[in-house]
């Protein structure tokens, strides 16, 4: 995976809370001074973020433009504060256009952002970066079939949810079809975070055999949870090899999950042997 680039002014600390934030979220990714940065040897990144705090707002503005020049699929973001407000107006210009995006802070302190501001903006800047980026990825119906054929080598995976600040992860069974993850379950906490938002994250994944022969899988979506008897309740219970008069003579009620996926991340060392990026990443 191709470095993100964090661009910050000379005199702030590459220990601030913000950049620690960036660096984790954007990883891998490395922080350079301003005075070195060079657009036109810099251009092999992706993902390019410049902070500044106290910078005349036209200085920055013509950076985001210049490092934008250099590429034909950059992402660019900035984190800036003491922007003063005539300057605001073109910054909200700069936001609107496409891979572009910024966070103006109220204070003058980067030390003092708020961290949950900055992991936004990194994840977006992320995904901007992901959708645009077609570096050595494989075509994606090429792609699907790689994906399916892994899912429908396995049927155990991890399912993390979260309700409120109260994340779990469980071992389960599961049944793939269609862009599509069935999975039956008694109950439990992992329910708290289907029902409330909905989302959801797996991983399946081969046993660990060497940095060279890795194989595993990252996928997220949307998570319903059918009335039981519902006709979705039927066809996922079908998918998982089962049918409705069976289910009702169980001495406990089994619920449905389903998962929709949206995105897969699938890393695998094969690809490369094929002439590909080890990391694929699909959008159903």
């Amino acid at each position: 995976m191709e470095q993100s680039l964090i661009v910050i002014q000379p005199g702030i600390m590459t220990s601030c809370a913000a950049l620690q934030a960036l660096t984790c979220v954007l990883g891998p990714a490395r922080i350079l001074p301003s005075d070195q940065f060079d657009p036109a040897k810099n251009k092999k990144h992706s993902l390019t973020i410049f902070v500044s705090e106290g910078l005349d707002w036209g200085e920055l503005r013509d950076k985001i433009k210049e490092c934008l020049e250099y590429t034909d699929k950059a992402v660019v973001g900035w984190i800036a504060a003491g922007i003063p407000v005539e300057g605001l107006n073109e910054m909200d210009r700069l936001y609107s256009e496409n891979h572009v995006r910024g966070l103006t802070l109220q204070n003058n302190l980067i030390d003092q952002a708020d961290v949950a501001e900055v992991i936004d903006l990194g994840l977006a800047l992320r995904n901007e970066r992901d959708k645009i980026q077609q570096k050595n990825q494989m075509e994606q119906t090429d792609l699907k079939k790689q994906i399916e054929t892994f899912l429908y080598a396995h049927n155990t995976c991890s399912l993390s949810t979260s309700f409120k600040d109260q994340p779990t992860s469980r071992p389960i069974e599961y049944h793939y079809l269609n862009g599509e993850l069935h999975f039956l379950s008694e109950g439990g906490e992992k329910f708290a975070g289907l029902l409330a938002n909905g989302q959801a994250a797996i991983a399946v994944f081969e046993p660990y055999h060497g940095f060279n022969r890795l194989a595993g899988m990252q996928l997220t979506g949307k998570a319903s949870i059918p009335i039981f008897a519902s006709d979705d309740y039927q066809k996922s219970i079908k998918i998982c090899g089962l049918d409705l008069e069976r289910m009702k003579k169980l001495p406990i009620a089994l619920n449905v999950i389903i998962i929709h996926l949206e995105q897969a991340v699938f890393l695998w060392s094969g690809f490369k042997e094929l002439g590909f990026d080890p990391r694929q990443i699909y959008w159903f």
